[in-house]
């Protein structure tokens, strides 16, 4: 085995409608060499979201990359996280945009799955300590499930202000979004956990 323990692959979303050539590049190149050096665990950041994503597919191929690796190579021990919908997508201008989406796209009172990026970095340290336990394994990381009304609330009583919200008649406009899709199949898991 090499000297290297870990590695921790997190990689930047491209955005909406915006090609992921370069992810997908990176992701793969990262693994590659994961395995060219002999690291021990790698772990990918991945998107609670990827497996029905239309909008970006780089980040289902680089699982399925990492998990052909493994297969491939038995030395190759890999997890995958999975994190959920950032709360920090709630801040400043994407804050007002996801927002209006959230309000506009689901019916009143449904939760959806939400995680701290800092969380992220908590729980890629918990399987790191773990060893063994979590090599081969997707997991989804998400700290709450929250209706629209209660994030709110939670940021009102953090911040000292209620969210800022773009108008809903731009709402409706993005709804045919990959936001749409995704927030109907993460609230129905959050609703059975």
């Amino acid at each position: 085995m090499g000297g290297i323990y870990g590695v921790f692959v997190c990689l930047t979303y491209p955005g909406l409608g915006k090609p992921a050539d370069a992810e997908l590049a990176q992701g793969k190149l990262a693994a590659n060499l994961a395995l060219k050096y002999q690291v021990r665990h790698l772990i990918y950041s991945s998107s609670e979201l990827a497996p029905e994503s239309k909008d970006n597919p780089a980040k289902m191929m680089i699982e399925a990359h990492v998990k052909e690796l493994g297969a491939q190579h038995d030395e190759f021990k890999w997890t995958i996280l999975r994190p959920a919908f950032f709360y920090e997508n709630f801040d400043g201008l994407l804050g007002s945009v996801s927002e209006c989406l959230f309000e506009s796209s689901m019916d009143k009172g449904t939760k959806i799955q939400m995680v701290g990026g800092e969380d992220i970095g908590r729980v890629a340290g918990a399987v790191f300590e773990a060893g063994q336990e979590y090599h081969g394994a997707t997991i989804t990381v998400c700290g709450d499930c929250l209706t629209s009304k209660e994030v709110n609330a939670v940021h009102k009583k953090v911040m000292g202000r209620p969210l800022t919200r773009i108008p809903g008649f731009v709402g409706s406009v993005l709804r045919g979004s990959s936001f749409r899709s995704w927030s109907r199949c993460r609230a129905a898991d959050a609703s059975q956990g």
